[in-house]
This record gives C-alpha cells, sequence and structure tokens, in this order.
C-alpha cells in the first residue's frame, strides 16, 4: 500500500493555498496528540496551544506538516482515537480515521463545515474524501475519492463528480414532463394522423422559414458540442436576406431567368417579375392578384357558388386520376398542334371566357387577345366584357370566339352576334346554365358592382351597359333583369338561324343533355360548371367528361372547362376524351400581376408542360394520347385496366 500511494492531496500540491483552519482539542487532549501523529514531534513532546495552532491563519493556509496519511499508520486504531479531534466548527481535518477504521472519519468528523472530514477513511472507512461534513454524505472508499457527496468534486476524486444540490428531483421532473409529452404525442397521433402530420409539417416549415435548413442544423448541434466545422465557401444559392419592404419577414431570392431565352417566343420576363422572383406555374399568379387586386374584384374573380365544394373539387378531382405512362419510344419530336372547328391552333389550350377583365388591368380584353394571337391559339371574349367585340378585334389577327348570354330582349341578341359575326369572330359559345345566377356569398358581402369607370361595353348603346348597386350582388339584380329564363334547346336551333358561325353548348355535364346537345345541331359541347359558380355541389368537369364524350359518340367535339391548371390536367382531359380544354380564373390572376405578359407566360408555361408530359408518358402527337395513358377513381372502383 505504501509503495501504490494514492494521489496527493488538495493541500500537497505546488502552489495550493488552501489549508486546514486552526482547531482546538476536545477536553482532555493535547495539540502534542495531533503534532506526535504527524511525525513532528517526538512522542511525549508537549507542544503548546499557541504553538501548535501557529500555522493555521484564517485563510487555512497550511505552513507546516500534515498529519499522517492511513498508509503511514500501524495501528487500525489509531485513526479512531485522533478522529475525534474534527469536533470545531471550521475544521478542515475533521476526523481522520486509521487505515481499518470503518468510523466516518472519526467520532467527530461530522462538524457543520468540515471540508475534508474523514478525508482520511482507511480502507473500511465510511467516509468520503469530504465525509462527514454537513454537505457530504459520503461514501468513502480506500482513500474517499470515490465519496457521493454534492460536493464531493474534489482533485484527488475517482468517481464522475457529483451532481449538485436538487439535481435528481429535477432530473424525476424532467423525465416525468418527457413521459407526459410523449404520451400526449403517441394519444394524438392515434387519434388523429393528420393532424399531427400537420403539427410535424409546420414545425418543419417553422425552421425552413427560419433559415435552418436541415444540414445547418446539423453542423449547428456539432458546434454545441465543440465540434470545429469548416464554413462553405462562396455565397449559398437560395440564401435568405431581409426585406426592406416588410420587416421581420424573409423571401428566398430565385435565380435570375435568362431574358433571351424567352424573346424569340414573345414572352419576356418584366421588370416586377425579376423583382418578385421567377414564376415556376400558373397558380403562383393567383397570389400575387390577391395582394394587387381590391377584395372585391378578387373576390368576384376568385370565388365559387355556396360552400365552394365544387370550386375546389374542380381542382382535387385532376389529383385522383393517375399516368400509365409508355416508355423507349422516340419522343424526339413532339407535335401539339390540332384543329378546331376547322381552324387550326397551336396547341389544344384556350382561352375561356371571363368577364369584366379591365377590373384586373387597365388594358384588360386588349392584353389577352394580343397574349392568345401570340401563342397561336383561340381567345373567347365575354359578352359581359369590358370591351366591345369591335375593340377586341382592332387588335389584330386572331381565331376568337364570343360568349353569349340570352337576354329578355331577344332583339338585342341578335344584333349582338351578327356584330360579332361581322367582327371577324368564329364561334359563339352559348352559356345555357345561367338561367338564374348562383349564389356568390362573396359578392353579396361585397355588394359587387362594376367600378364606375367601367361598363359593359357590347351594351354600351342599349341602355344596358352600367350595372346598378343593390342591396345585395349589383351583378345579380343584373341578371334577374335582363337574362332570360325561358331559354330552352330550341333557342339552339333558333340561333343557328341568325348566324352562320358554330354554336357550342357551354354548361353540359350529363349524357342526357349531352345527346340533346347532338340532336339540335350544336357543334361542340363545352362541359363545364361555370368554374363552380353556379350550382354548388356537381361533379368536377374532368369527372363528368367521360360520361358526356361517351354520349356524344363521336359526332361532335367535346371540351373541358374549368379546373385546368397544369400541362398534366391537359393530358389528362385528351385521355378521357377532350378535343381541347378552355382556362379562365389563371387568364385574369396573369393579366392582374403582369398584364398581357402574364398572360404570355401562363400561356408559354403550360404549354411546356403539356408537351413535357407527351414525352414522358410516351407521346409524339395528340392522337397518341389514349384512355390507356390514364387511370381513373372509377377503374380503382372495379373497372378492370385496359388491355393492350
Amino acid at each position: 500500500m505504501a509503495g501504490n500511494g494514492p494521489p496527493p492531496k488538495p493541500w500537497e500540491r505546488v502552489g495550493t493555498s488552501s489549508g486546514p483552519a486552526p482547531f482546538k482539542p476536545p477536553s482532555g487532549g493535547t495539540t502534542s496528540d495531533v503534532v506526535e501523529a504527524s511525525g513532528t514531534a517526538k512522542p511525549g513532546e508537549v507542544v503548546s496551544p499557541a504553538e501548535s495552532n501557529a500555522g493555521f491563519s484564517g485563510n487555512n493556509t497550511v505552513s507546516r506538516p500534515l498529519p499522517p496519511r492511513p498508509w503511514q499508520q500501524q495501528q487500525p486504531g489509531y485513526g479512531n482515537s485522533y478522529g475525534g479531534y474534527g469536533a470545531t466548527t471550521y475544521n478542515s481535518y475533521g476526523g481522520f480515521g486509521g487505515a481499518y477504521s470503518s468510523g466516518a472519519g472519526g467520532l467527530y468528523g461530522n462538524n457543520m463545515y468540515s471540508g475534508y472530514g474523514g478525508g482520511y477513511g482507511g480502507s473500511y472507512g465510511g467516509s468520503g474524501m469530504y465525509g462527514g461534513s454537513m454537505y457530504n454524505n459520503g461514501m468513502g472508499n480506500p482513500y474517499g475519492g470515490m465519496a457521493m457527496s454534492p460536493y464531493n468534486q474534489g482533485p484527488n476524486s475517482f468517481g464522475p463528480p457529483a451532481p449538485p444540490p436538487g439535481f435528481w428531483v429535477s432530473f424525476l421532473r424532467v423525465l416525468h414532463g418527457a413521459v407526459n409529452f410523449s404520451g400526449r404525442v403517441a394519444f394524438l397521433l392515434s387519434q388523429n394522423t393528420q393532424a399531427f402530420h400537420m403539427f410535424i409539417t409546420a414545425l418543419l416549415q417553422l425552421c425552413d422559414k427560419s433559415g435552418m435548413l436541415y444540414s445547418e442544423l446539423v453542423i449547428f448541434a456539432l458546434r454545441l458540442l465543440g465540434v470545429k466545422t469548416k464554413p462553405k465557401k462562396g455565397k449559398l444559392q437560395g440564401a435568405e436576406v431581409p426585406s426592406l419592404e416588410r420587416p421581420g419577414q424573409q423571401f428566398v431570392e430565385a435565380p435570375k431567368a435568362n431574358k433571351n431565352s424567352w424573346e424569340k417566343s414573345g414572352a419576356g420576363f418584366t421588370a416586377s417579375q425579376e423583382k418578385m422572383g421567377e414564376i415556376t406555374n400558373m397558380m403562383e399568379y393567383q397570389a400575387i392578384a390577391k395582394q394587387k387586386l381590391p377584395k372585391m374584384a378578387y373576390d368576384y374573380y376568385a370565388s365559387g357558388a355556396e360552400d365552394e365544394w365544387t370550386l375546389k373539387e374542380n381542382r382535387e378531382a385532376f389529383s385522383r386520376i393517375l399516368f400509365r405512362p409508355r416508355i423507349l419510344i422516340d419522343v424526339s419530336t413532339i407535335d401539339m398542334t390540332t384543329s378546331v372547328l376547322g381552324l387550326k391552333i397551336s396547341m389544344p389550350i384556350m382561352i375561356a371566357p371571363t368577364a369584366f377583365q379591365k377590373m384586373a388591368h387597365p388594358e384588360g380584353e386588349y392584353a389577352t387577345a394580343r397574349a392568345a394571337a401570340a401563342a397561336g391559339t383561340a381567345m373567347t371574349l365575354s359578352s359581359w366584357a369590358t370591351s366591345s367585340v369591335e375593340e377586341v378585334a382592332s387588335t389584330g389577327p386572331g381565331i376568337r370566339f364570343f360568349q353569349l348570354y340570352v337576354y329578355k330582349d331577344r332583339k338585342v341578341v341578335e344584333q349582338l352576334v351578327r356584330r360579332a359575326e361581322k367582327a371577324g369572330f368564329k364561334a359563339i359559345a352559348l352559356t345555357v346554365d345561367t338561367p338564374r345566377l348562383g349564389r356568390r356569398e362573396a359578392d353579396i358581402k361585397n355588394r359587387f358592382v362594376l367600378p364606375p369607370n367601367l361598363t359593359l361595353k357590347n351594351f354600351e348603346g342599349l341602355d344596358l351597359g352600367k350595372m346598378d348597386q343593390a342591396a345585395d350582388s349589383g351583378l345579380a339584380s343584373y341578371v334577374a333583369g335582363q337574362i332570360d329564363r325561358t331559354l330552352s334547346w330550341k333557342d339552339v336551333k333558333w340561333l343557328q338561324t341568325i348566324t352562320t358561325m358554330p354554336i357550342l353548348v357551354k354548361g353540359v355535364i350529363t349524357a342526357e343533355d349531352a345527346r340533346l346537345a347532338v340532336h339540335s345541331g350544336a357543334a361542340g359541347i363545352i362541359v363545364s360548371n361555370h368554374g363552380a359558380r353556379q350550382l354548388d355541389y356537381v361533379p368536377a368537369t374532368i369527372s363528368a367528361l367521360e360520361e358526356v364524350v361517351t354520349a356524344a359518340q363521336g359526332r361532335i367535339p367535346v371540351f373541358l372547362d374549368g379546373g385546368v391548371r397544369r400541362g398534366t390536367d391537359v393530358f389528362k382531359a385528351l385521355a378521357l376524351g377532350a378535343a381541347g380544354v378552355f382556362i379562365g380564373r389563371p387568364v385574369v390572376f396573369a393579366l392582374a400581376a403582369e398584364g398581357e405578359a402574364g398572360v404570355r407566360n401562363i400561356l408559354r408555361m403550360i404549354r411546356e408542360e403539356f408537351e413535357l408530359t407527351m414525352a414522358l408518358g410516351g407521346c409524339t402527337k395528340l392522337s397518341d394520347i389514349t384512355r390507356r395513358h390514364i387511370f381513373t377513381e372509377d377503374d380503382r372502383l372495379g373497372r378492370p385496366l385496359p388491355r393492350l
């Protein structure tokens, strides 16, 4: 034991100033006992109390030899006899247990502030390095190194540092909280998986928006642990920078598009587009339009009837149709051209009629007409346009249809149809689903009325161009007073007597009406639910399309209007038998955001998306797109997959 002694005690280290405090022996003892035990005096030598305490200052500075170590003691009971001298209040050496002392550092090692009470407990000593003091409940090893006191963190401790006071209580509280939280999360997961996923998604989005990407979180954690990480060289693409317009907000600066790449097609990026970042799909224009437009105008364009269930379903129904692409087909050349009513267009994507376009942009229908002509496709002008048929025709050549509401005064209708034909319009799109206006609650709340600087240009000289203020919706009052509720299938035949233009019946969603349209002599059918603005809870147009196509039996072309936002939507519609599609709201939102450039841009984007879908689906021309390329909800419910 003497050959392998323990590490030096704190007061044995060079430069250590901390030492024992003066003490007074109990009655019957003298300081000579301690001095004798330390080996600094001969046995029996008497040292006066003043001399024995002379080396102990108020700062516990050691200036004389220390008591003997346990391994220097020869007798097991020797430590106990001197352990009794640790009873003073500030004694740093309270109780020096002997080599085999089982006492807690001696009888008086339990003094109140003994810094090293029982510090020399022997092999079987019960006291630790700080054993026996008021703040030590130590359980010592041979040299007190494994004492478990809350403050036993001395330099000679062989074990881990003891936790601070109250650690275990706090630990149990934290553990209880963690278990409770885990239980609540487990309950939430079992009761509402969707809500749990929404919570996690929101949490991850919060991390993203605060600029902490996942890789950066790992780096951050490593730095907390003291692991050095090298910063990436150069500026990180897409780094978030603070917005000057809205304090506290952040935005991701998108890479600038190559302007020259689109100038050839006549669809260049505008300065405002560069400022807000590149638009990557037509749906992004809606958020921009919402910021730019007055609430009454935006709500008119964006809202649907009543609960707006059909408005949502028009989009969601597309998502339930899946692709069955073909592979290993040469798609180096894609041909998207088609003909509508004998008129050749660049793609099977046309512009639907939307009213009051000058509420969205000062150029209104002019800009839309020019953009459609530049894209080589058809535009449909609304009866309730804020530009007349003659004004739109003056913008230049182009394929244009005229959407018609039948008024009570048939002379007005007849005059309007003939004006459109004279202006070079190629077809009539007869709206048949509006004997009365649907209940559009947003318009009722906003008391919708056309702004005073705008009129229904096609009716301006007929005293029908103004819309009066009403108790609910000014448009609903206008329709109630002007639109003919007696409209029937015989009126389709009547229209054929006053014009040579082909007539498309717009608003068919059932097989029964499709057959009647064929029998009435219609040139084509537009499957439409009026943008979900008339009767709520009717099927989405893409859901009704196949039924109508089957009923038409190929005798007349069937087109789709409603919910189209992607090139994939166009492909799905054509796979279900449509001859082409119309887009409405995206045109108005793009017009509000960027005028003519916005309309050009959405036509370019949807064309490119459609071309890509054709290539990935294994189709090089429109006639290659068949029912076998998609898998619908009806197929999943029982109809077998198409066989080759």
